[in-house]
């Protein structure tokens, strides 16, 4: 498996295990026309219609910034499992899934954004992206699987929240290697301010970011009255802090283990 690089589906191929398209070598997958199950495109394997895409070639190196087909509802599991020369992906809104393990591995990705429609990530979705740096989340993603960030979160600097995002699951703004935290103009949940995330109106400081680095004194928003469990935890780079006088609640675990404080 290794050394195949092409496969080619027959017509009369309808139910294709999946060990033939996991190949290690492959780098192009080829459906015959008429084919009543699958489709592909440009070397990609999606099931007829292309409702589901199934299995990125993972020596495919024609291309490196990959825009998933408008038409997908759900990216299979470990559909870009391993692929080396991606850097980029872009899920579109009416993706609803994206399965197991689905980008595990993809060790040269260095950005992602995950579309409108987004409701469920699978275990380890993206686990092990050792380049993943830059996330852009647009939906509320409502199931999120054991490890679906897998060491990846410690690699992620830059996470962007769309205007469509009302609850955010903290598993985004948690990540260990986080710089910084943007949000779109037009939320009605979130704002940002210089890089640390409040809900809107900024009453509430929800998370300054661990690996912050372009300043080490910080004073809180004037207007906040809580700051969030876990608000500042292991923010290493923080020497002081300023707490105005409208702030009442100092959430659990606030400040744990920053160390420089």
């Amino acid at each position: 498996g290794d050394y195949i690089k092409k496969l080619y589906v027959g017509r009369e191929g309808t139910a294709l295990d999946d060990e033939l398209y996991s190949f290690g070598g492959l780098e192009k997958i080829e459906v015959e026309e008429g084919n009543s199950s699958y489709e592909s495109d440009n070397g990609v394997l999606y099931n007829k219609g292309k409702t589901e895409l199934i299995r990125y070639p993972r020596k495919k190196a024609d291309i490196t910034e990959y825009q998933i087909a408008e038409s997908v509802t759900k990216v299979r599991d470990y559909a870009f499992y391993d692929c080396e020369s991606l850097t980029s992906v872009e899920v579109p809104s009416k993706v609803e899934k994206i399965g197991e393990y689905a980008f595990e591995y993809c060790e040269k990705l260095e950005k992602v954004v995950l579309g409108e429609g987004v409701k469920e990530l699978g275990v380890s979705a993206f686990g092990r992206c050792y380049n993943l740096a830059e996330l852009e989340v647009r939906s509320d993603i409502e199931g999120i699987g054991a490890n679906a960030f897998f060491v990846t979160g410690d690699y992620i600097e830059n996470l962007y929240v769309g205007r469509e995002v009302t609850a955010l699951d903290d598993t985004f703004y948690s990540f260990n290697g986080l710089e910084e935290i943007a949000v779109e103009e037009g939320n009605s949940s979130y704002e940002s301010d210089n890089g640390v995330l409040y809900n809107k109106g900024k009453t509430e400081l929800i998370r300054y970011p661990r690996r912050k680095a372009d300043i080490t004194e910080y004073q809180i928003a004037e207007s906040v009255t809580e700051v969030r469990d876990y608000a500042f935890y292991d923010c290493e780079s923080l020497t002081s802090v300023e707490v105005p006088s409208k702030v009442e609640k100092i959430g659990e675990y606030a400040f744990e283990y920053c160390e420089k404080l």
